[in-house]
C-alpha cells in the first residue's frame, strides 16, 4: 500500500511536469527580423540574407523597413520595384510582416501604393502569447510629428492588449536613440513603459546597437542589403539579420552575420554614442582650407581638433597619406589626450599639382577597451568660384558658344564620390548671371554616345538615376534652404527644396521650379544650357554676394560621378562658395 502511494505521487509529478513542458513548448516560437534592403541595395546581399533565414526556418519573419529604393513620382516605377522585391520572397516559407520605411512611403501617392501592394502602414497582430505592433514613422523624424490618429490608435491598442504575455513594437527610425544621445525625453518610450512593452526593434541607420531601458529591450539592427558607410563587424557595421527566440515570457536575440551568431550587446548604446560623435563631427573637427578656383598652386594650414569622448586616455598617431599633388607636414603627429580633453593640431599643406585626389588622414579612435574606430577622411577644402556678370544673355541652344560665354572660365577639376580622382570623362561647368537670371552651361564628354542613359521625360522623374548634371544651391547661408536640381540629357528636371530645421534636412518633393533648358548631342558628348530665374530661388543677388553651392555630373555608363566638392551632402558646411562678380 505504501509503495503504491509513492508510485502514484511519482507518476502524478511526472504528468504535471510533462503538462508544464508541453505548455511551455506551445507558447515558444522563433522569429527572424530582416533589416533595410535600401537605400542603394547591394547586389546579392539581401538575397543571401533571405536564403539564410529560410534555412533557419523561423515561425514568422518581420522587417524594419526600406524594402524598395522608392522616391519615384510615378506609380509604374514604384510598382516595378515592388514586383522585384516580392519576386525575391517567392521561395520564403514563413509569413512576412512588413514595417514601412522612408524608402517605402514618402508621400500620399506612395502611401496608397503601399496599402495596395503591402499592408496597412500601422497595424498589430497576435502570434501565440505575443502581441506585435507595427508603427509607421516613414515620413516623420520625431514623435511630435507623428499623426495624432496613429498615436491614439497605439495607446488604444496597448490598452486592449496590456494583459498579453509579451508586447513587441517595430518601427523604422529609432527615435529613442536621438533622445538617449541628446539626453532628451522620449514620449514613445513613456507610452511603452506605461503599457508594459517588452522590446522595440528598429533599422534606418545601417549599423547595429542595443540597450535596455526601464526593462524594455531596444535593438537597432544593421542593414540586410542597403549600402554600409563602412564594413566593421566589431562595431556593428555588417550585413545581418536577427534571430529571436521566445520562451513563454523570455526573449533571446542573436545577431547573425552570414551564419555567425553574436551576443546582442556586442555594440552597446554607449558605444554608439561614441560612434555617433566620431561620425557626426563632434569629436574630430577641422577648419576648412580655402582655395580660390582661379589660383595656381596653394599653401596654407589645416587645423584639427580632437576631443577624447572615451573614458580612458586616447593614444595614437594622426597619419597623412598624399599622392604627388599634395604635401602635408608633418605627415604624422602623436596624440595623448586624457578623457574629456581636447588637443589642437596644425598641419602645413601645399598643393603642387591637380586638386584631386585630396590628402587622406587616419586615426584609431577608441570605442571601448577592446574596440577602436579606424577614422579615415580627407583634407577639408572649400573652393570658391566666380559667377560672372553677363551683359548679353546667352542664346539657349545647347551649343555653348565661346562668344556667348566669353570671359567665363569653366570649372574642370572634379573628384570621385570618395575624394579620389574622378573616372568620369572630362566635364566643364560655366556660371553667369544678369539682372534677373542665373545661367549655367555644361559640356559633358562622352566617348560612347550610344550608351547615354536618358529616359525620364516628365519633371521629377528618376533623372538622378541616369546621365545627368546636378546642383545643390543655397542662396541664403543663414536660412540654409537648399534647391536640389538635376537635369538629364533630354533637359528633364528633377528638383526638390531641402528645408533645414536646425537638426534635420527635410525634402519637399512637391516643390517644382520653372526653367528654360536646351540640351543637344555634340560631336564629343552632350551639352546643356540652363536659365534659372532668380525669382524661382526667392532671391536676387548683388555684386559681391556669396552663395553656398555644390554640383556634379553623373555618368551612368561608368556608374560614377564627377563632384565639385567632397563629400556630396545636404550639410552646407561642406559646400563651396560662388561669388557674384
Amino acid at each position: 500500500m505504501f509503495k503504491s502511494k509513492i508510485s502514484f505521487v511519482i507518476m502524478l509529478s511526472l504528468l504535471l511536469s510533462l503538462i508544464f513542458v508541453c505548455a511551455q513548448a506551445e507558447e515558444s516560437f522563433r522569429f527572424a527580423v530582416i533589416g533595410d534592403r535600401t537605400g542603394s541595395a547591394q547586389p546579392g546581399i539581401y538575397e543571401s540574407v533571405l536564403a539564410e533565414v529560410n534555412l533557419m526556418d523561423p515561425d514568422i519573419i518581420l522587417t524594419v523597413g526600406d524594402h524598395i529604393q522608392g522616391y519615384n513620382q510615378d506609380s509604374i516605377t514604384t510598382n516595378k520595384q515592388w514586383d522585384e522585391y516580392f519576386g525575391l520572397l517567392k521561395d520564403m516559407k514563413a509569413k512576412f510582416y512588413f514595417t514601412p520605411g522612408n524608402h517605402d512611403m514618402w508621400d500620399n501617392i506612395s502611401e496608397i501604393n503601399y496599402k495596395n501592394r503591402v499592408a496597412q502602414p500601422y497595424y498589430s497582430f497576435d502570434y501565440k502569447n505575443t502581441h506585435f505592433i507595427i508603427l509607421d514613422v516613414s515620413r516623420w523624424e520625431k514623435y511630435e510629428e507623428m499623426p495624432k490618429e496613429q498615436i491614439n490608435w497605439l495607446i488604444s491598442d496597448l490598452e486592449k492588449n496590456r494583459d498579453k504575455e509579451n508586447i513587441y513594437v517595430f518601427y523604422h527610425k529609432p527615435f529613442w536613440f536621438e533622445a538617449e544621445r541628446d539626453n532628451k525625453p522620449d514620449s514613445l518610450h513613456m507610452i511603452f513603459k506605461k503599457y508594459g512593452v517588452d522590446a522595440v526593434f528598429n533599422g534606418h541607420y545601417h549599423g547595429y546597437f542595443a540597450t535596455r531601458k526601464d526593462g524594455i529591450l531596444y535593438t537597432d539592427m544593421s542593414s540586410s542589403g542597403g549600402a554600409l558607410s563602412t564594413e566593421n563587424m566589431d562595431l556593428g557595421y555588417h550585413y545581418q539579420f536577427l534571430w529571436c527566440t521566445v520562451n513563454v515570457n523570455k526573449l533571446d536575440v542573436a545577431v547573425v552575420n552570414l551564419g555567425n551568431i553574436f551576443d546582442r550587446n556586442f555594440v552597446t548604446v554607449d558605444d554608439k554614442i561614441i560612434l555617433d560623435g566620431i561620425e557626426g563631427g563632434k569629436y574630430i573637427t577641422f577648419s576648412p582650407v580655402l582655395i580660390d578656383e582661379n589660383a595656381s598652386g596653394f599653401s596654407g594650414e589645416e587645423k584639427m581638433s580632437i576631443l577624447n569622448g572615451y573614458e580612458k586616455t586616447l593614444k595614437d598617431t594622426v597619419r597623412w597619406e598624399c599622392e604627388d599633388n599634395w604635401t602635408v607636414e608633418p605627415t604624422a603627429h602623436t596624440v595623448d589626450i586624457t578623457p574629456s580633453q581636447t588637443t589642437s593640431l596644425g598641419f602645413k599643406v601645399n598643393l603642387k599639382g591637380e586638386l584631386y585626389p585630396l590628402p587622406k588622414f587616419k586615426l584609431n579612435y577608441p570605442v571601448n577597451e577592446k574596440k577602436v574606430y579606424p577614422v579615415e577622411d580627407r583634407l577639408w577644402i572649400k573652393r570658391q568660384i566666380a559667377c560672372k556678370r553677363m551683359t548679353t544673355p546667352p542664346i539657349l541652344d545647347g551649343t555653348i558658344s565661346e562668344n556667348e560665354w566669353k570671359g567665363i572660365a569653366p570649372v574642370t577639376s572634379f573628384c570621385s564620390p570618395t575624394g579620389d580622382r574622378s573616372i568620369v570623362e572630362p566635364t566643364k561647368f560655366y556660371f553667369g548671371y544678369d539682372t534677373g537670371n542665373l545661367y549655367i552651361a555644361v559640356r559633358c564628354n562622352e566617348s560612347k554616345k550610344d550608351q547615354i542613359v536618358s529616359q525620364a521625360k516628365t519633371q521629377d522623374g528618376a533623372v538622378y538615376q541616369e546621365d545627368c548634371v546636378g546642383y545643390f544651391i543655397c542662396p541664403d547661408t543663414v536660412l540654409k534652404d537648399i534647391y536640389q536640381i538635376y537635369f538629364n540629357p533630354l533637359g528633364t528636371p528633377f528638383d526638390q527644396l531641402i528645408k533645414y530645421d536646425g537638426g534635420n534636412y527635410n525634402a519637399d518633393r512637391k516643390w517644382n521650379g520653372k526653367y528654360q533648358v536646351k540640351s543637344a548631342v555634340a560631336e564629343d558628348g552632350w551639352n546643356i544650357e540652363i536659365k534659372i530665374p532668380f525669382s524661382q530661388l526667392k532671391t536676387k543677388p548683388k555684386r559681391g554676394d556669396v552663395w553656398d553651392i555644390n554640383f556634379r555630373r553623373k555618368q551612368k555608363r561608368l556608374n560614377s560621378s564627377s563632384d565639385w566638392m567632397y563629400p556630396i551632402t545636404y550639410d552646407t558646411k561642406y559646400y563651396g562658395m560662388m561669388k557674384f562678380d
